[in-house]
């Protein structure tokens, strides 16, 4: 075991010196933001706390400023933490900044389908085309009954079972989320969703930016077995690949199927079938929808699920503000019915409440990456606002830091 070890160490340490050979010099690139100081072939790896790298992120641009530059092996990332930088680079330039860079990871977990790990291009257009047709201001409001009802059946539940609140808010979250994707019904017991989940959790842990630097520095090791030191990860990025590719294939069929029957609720998937005589005649728009619906149903359910716990989470907390609330809803709909979204308007303290949930801890710190659509990479981070990146000509990474302007509800 100790000689493996060794062994892999030193490889590591050749190849990121032969990497560093490669490199063009400082002096021929443009000149890089501040950051904490780098030590060869690590970078700066040994100071990220990799369980929660957004907090050392955010320490940092306490130190340099809204813009740093920092290095995970040969993957040079920089962290803007500037709202201003964001509007400015993400929105007025996104010509420049609508591609995404390769992630490591990705190939192992067999996820680069997802759409926020698309390239700019005609698959990434065709994603963004299912999710306005189906989820634009307009078409959404025909989902709105189902997210009622589920919304009815979870504070039922946790009338009856409140110990349990943590379970039937997962089950809320995912019975929303199903539905408006293949209008799916949780009580049917079809395997693919839990798959899907399964698969969305893996990958949330295996597929991090900090793991793309290091396979992408040292490529390697996607070759070496999950047995070898430090190479248990592999064994959880095949699972993922298989759920993966297994759930995208259920789902639509599953959805094709009550489609062909005339049974089919109104959903993203069924949405994009409709017209869509035979399945053979365009492969790549069936993948393109398996791609996007799995995509959507992986990145929402565990961001709903998370605003909803932190909600509850700063109610507990801060029960006069609860108080006011309850208040508040009492007044506009008194005591013989629940609330629904015409009310939302006559209530701006509750709104502010969920807009305040979203702001003060964000469901991703650390968000998707993005690039240039040319030749230079960026990952771009999340945080209760928004952030942005920088321009440099040399394969970088960039990512946002956590900061958010700050806005207190009274």
């Amino acid at each position: 075991m100790i000689v493996a070890l060794l062994v892999s160490v030193a490889v590591l340490l050749i190849s990121g010196g032969f990497r560093k050979l490669r490199r063009p010099s400082r002096s021929s690139r443009l000149p890089l933001p501040p950051g904490p100081t780098s030590i060869p072939f690590l970078g700066n790896v040994w100071k990220l706390n990799t369980n929660a790298p957004y907090l050392t992120y955010a320490e940092w641009s306490k130190v340099y400023g809204d813009i740093l530059y920092t290095r995970l092996f040969n993957q040079e990332i920089i962290v803007l933490n500037s709202e201003e930088a964001v509007v400015e680079l993400l929105e007025r330039r996104s010509a420049k900044y609508s591609d995404r860079p390769f992630i490591g990871t990705a190939d192992l977990c067999g996820c680069e389908w997802v759409t926020a790990l698309e390239h700019y291009g005609p698959r990434l257009r065709q994603h963004r085309r299912f999710y306005h047709q189906s989820f634009n201001s307009g078409a959404s409001l025909s989902y709105r009954p189902r997210q009622l009802q589920a919304a009815y059946n979870m504070l039922a539940r946790i009338l009856y079972d409140p110990t349990d609140y943590a379970e039937h808010l997962d089950t809320f979250s995912a019975t929303v989320v199903l539905s408006v994707t293949y209008g799916y019904d949780t009580n049917s017991g079809e395997d693919f969703a839990k798959s899907l989940k399964r698969a969305a959790d893996i990958l949330a842990r295996c597929g991090t930016p900090e793991a793309g630097a290091f396979c992408a520095a040292f490529p390697f090791v996607k070759k070496l077995p999950a047995w070898f030191p430090f190479m248990g990860f592999k064994s959880a990025a095949a699972e993922c690949a298989k759920l993966a590719k297994d759930a995208r294939n259920q789902s639509y069929a599953w959805v094709r199927k009550q489609v062909d029957e005339g049974t089919a609720r109104q959903s993203m998937v069924s949405d994009a079938i409709t017209g869509l005589d035979d399945d053979s005649k365009d492969p790549n728009l069936v993948q393109a929808i398996k791609d996007s619906a799995a995509t959507l149903y992986s990145a929402a359910v565990e961001t709903t699920n998370a605003v909803l716990l932190m909600f509850i989470y700063q109610m507990m907390h801060h029960p006069e503000v609860q108080v006011r609330a309850q208040v508040e809803i009492d007044r506009v709909i008194g005591t013989q019915r629940l609330p629904d979204f015409e009310d939302r308007p006559a209530m701006p303290y509750v709104d502010a409440l969920v807009r305040e949930t979203l702001r003060c801890h964000p469901a991703l710190p650390i968000g998707d990456s993005d690039s240039l659509t040319f030749q230079y990479v960026l990952v771009v981070g999340i945080d209760g606002l928004s952030q942005a990146v920088l321009m440099l000509p040399v394969k970088m990474m960039f990512m946002k830091g956590t900061t958010s302007r700050k806005v207190v509800w009274r």
